[in-house]
């Protein structure tokens, strides 16, 4: 299992453990749909609202949205606004990057919020999307 099945299932553990709505997106459909709310998409604001409020987010791939300084911005927004929620709901992110990469990319007061948010696990071994079906078991 990789790091997207592990981190659904952290996701599906706190939902079971407390019944709560629960919300997987991944960063850039996270990112698209906040761009479809500029032209008066009413699902796409929807999606973002759940992104701000959702008691467990599970935010997929960070790092791999195009890296744009209003891409980077958004982010920063969201993590800001799920930190100041404090413990009272759970953000789970999961990303190739290592938190000095996130500091460069995101800046510093971002990483140290999703330190202070988060406890990072790191996953190691083979990438699974380069091992055959049969070996990813």
């Amino acid at each position: 299992m990789g790091k997207t099945g592990l981190a659904v299932a952290a996701m599906r553990a706190l939902a079971l453990k407390r019944p709560r709505p629960s919300k997987f997106l991944s960063t850039t459909e996270f990112l698209r749909n906040l761009h479809a709310t500029f032209q008066g998409s009413p699902d796409a604001e929807a999606e973002i609202e759940d992104a701000h409020d959702v008691h467990v987010l599970l935010l997929d791939d960070l790092g791999a949205e195009r890296q744009t300084d209003w891409a980077t911005k958004e982010l920063e927004a969201l993590v800001d606004y799920r930190h100041g929620l404090g413990t009272v709901k759970a953000t789970i992110l999961t990303t190739n990057l290592a938190p000095e990469e996130i500091a460069k990319c995101m800046g510093p007061r971002t990483i140290e919020r999703l330190l202070e948010m988060c406890e990072v696990v790191e996953v190691a071994g083979p990438n699974l999307r380069d091992l055959g079906p049969s070996e990813a078991r």
